[in-house]
């Protein structure tokens, strides 16, 4: 059975143990369990089961990292599975700070300006001479479109 090959544009996986458990076993049995899936010493155990993230396994594609994390979560204990970034792309090294949203948009931001905002043309009465005659004798005017209806 051949296994498929990996792409380079495929995202890579990495397994990360913290040293929590899942509940279903206690700790003793979760270590020995955990010890001959990996097959570690009892030292290194120890130091596993200390509470800070170890990386157990990277670089791998993601069908083989998510079964790996089954593996680990059937002997009691809890792992992580976090996709590792590109490391040609700049945007997701560590301490990245994207400036143009943050600081050039605050720079650059205009206040509304008072001149731009016109009055609608529809309140103001007609300045037609005919119109305002029409106005005064009928109370009305073809095309009048806030006039009062009766």
């Amino acid at each position: 059975m051949a296994d498929k090959q990996e792409t380079p544009d495929e995202p890579l996986y990495q397994i990360v143990f913290c040293g929590s458990l899942t509940g279903e076993f206690d700790i003793a049995e979760a270590k020995s369990r955990f010890q001959q899936l990996f097959k570690v010493k009892d030292k290194q155990i120890e130091k596993l089961f200390s509470g800070k993230d170890f990386v157990i396994k990277s670089n791998l594609p993601e069908d083989r990292a998510m079964s790996m994390a089954i593996r680990i979560i059937e002997t009691g204990c809890e792992c992580e599975v976090e996709m590792i970034p590109d490391l040609d792309d700049i945007s997701q090294q560590p301490g990245f700070v994207e400036h143009r949203k943050a600081v050039r948009r605050l720079r650059y931001r205009r206040d509304p300006r008072p001149g731009v905002i016109v009055p609608d043309r529809r309140d103001v009465s007609s300045r037609r001479k005919m119109d305002l005659v029409l106005l005064q004798r009928d109370g009305d005017f073809p095309g009048n479109s806030i006039a009062k209806k009766k």
